[in-house]
């Protein structure tokens, strides 16, 4: 990929799809292969992207949508499920389907909600879905309605933060979060900022 060699890396992937997908029908914790098999859906799309198929990439994102409904009836966990429409999000993204981003991220989000918390991950995992849902709805010029998801993201970040430092505090473990903070609210800021231009850009869905 960093040399581009684009062709390889699709041919490895593929591989890797095939190899997931049987084990995923063999396997007694079939959910161990479908998170692997989610966490390649980025790269894949950025693949087909680099090689300008429309016709692979429209497949490529009927058929991990159609995974994922599958999936969702198998998998007991809510926070997997999150997860797999959280990667149909980013993929989506990838290519600027921002209909399908916009309904994965829903998706996600209420896997997300069924979801225990006691860590603040899962926040942390909100803010992006709305970061990615806020980037689609400007794309589309819907900016109202994005200007809404970048501040749920960063309320959803910031009560992360604070759940995160709690944790810690219960653990005897003293740590500041005021850098990493500013520094999330900058990217969000800088990415919904007046100098750019309108578009998607790829580090929201990649991120």
């Amino acid at each position: 990929y960093t040399v581009g060699r684009t062709d390889e890396m699709r041919a490895e992937l593929g591989d890797l799809d095939a190899t997931c997908r049987a084990w995923i029908e063999r396997s007694a914790t079939p959910e161990i292969w479908m998170d692997l098999l989610a966490r390649t859906w980025s790269t894949q799309m950025h693949a087909l992207s680099l090689a300008g198929d429309s016709a692979e990439i429209a497949l490529a994102l009927r058929t991990w949508t159609a995974d994922v409904e599958s999936w969702s009836l198998r998998a007991s966990d809510p926070r997997l499920i999150g997860h797999f429409w959280q990667s149909i999000a980013r993929s989506a993204g990838e290519v600027e389907e921002h209909t399908l981003v916009i309904a994965a991220c829903e998706r996600a989000r209420e896997a997300y909600s069924r979801a225990q918390d006691e860590t603040g991950l899962i926040l942390q995992f909100i803010g992006d879905l709305y970061r990615y849902e806020g980037a689609a709805l400007r794309a589309r010029g819907e900016l109202l309605a994005a200007e809404d998801r970048l501040t749920r993201s960063i309320e959803s970040l910031d009560r992360s933060e604070q759940a995160l430092a709690n944790r810690a505090d219960l653990l005897g473990v003293h740590r500041h979060h005021d850098a990493l903070r500013a520094k999330a609210f900058r990217a969000l800021l800088d990415e919904f900022g007046p100098q750019d231009g309108g578009g998607v850009h790829g580090d929201l869905v990649r991120a």
